[in-house]
């Protein structure tokens, strides 16, 4: 894969900047990427708005996007109430944050002028 380099990431008026600053969404109060906090700029490599113990979402200048989100009732695992401390993930919230985290990727990567031809995602579960 050819490298990135995002160069407007400390603009409030770039594109990726703005797809930080306000994240997709399908619908209010639905389960988005939105962490509710403004962006902080970090030692000059990224862009980050976190909700501790919630949600995150960093946008790096090499082109590195994450989201991470709870995995527990509060939201990955809505409405599922634990008896055990199994993993236990809602189907549809999963498909709406990851579709959205989809969306995303395109709002940064499609506005710029020369956007690599792949674009490579994984998702991973941390569960204690």
């Amino acid at each position: 894969m050819q490298p990135v380099r995002l160069c407007g990431l400390y603009s409030s008026k770039s594109a990726e900047y703005k797809a930080i600053s306000e994240p997709p969404a399908y619908r209010q109060l639905g389960f988005d990427l939105n962490p509710h906090t403004p962006v902080q700029y970090v030692r000059g490599e990224l862009i980050r708005r976190v909700t501790n113990g919630r949600k995150g979402l960093e946008l790096w200048q090499d082109g590195t996007l994450i989201f991470v989100g709870r995995s527990d009732e509060d939201f990955l695992g809505w409405v599922v109430k634990r008896k055990e401390k199994n993993l236990y993930i809602n189907n549809y919230v999963m498909t709406e944050v990851i579709s959205l985290f989809l969306v995303l990727t395109i709002q940064i990567f499609g506005s710029m002028q020369d956007p690599p031809e792949k674009v490579s995602q994984s998702v991973l579960w941390i569960h204690e």
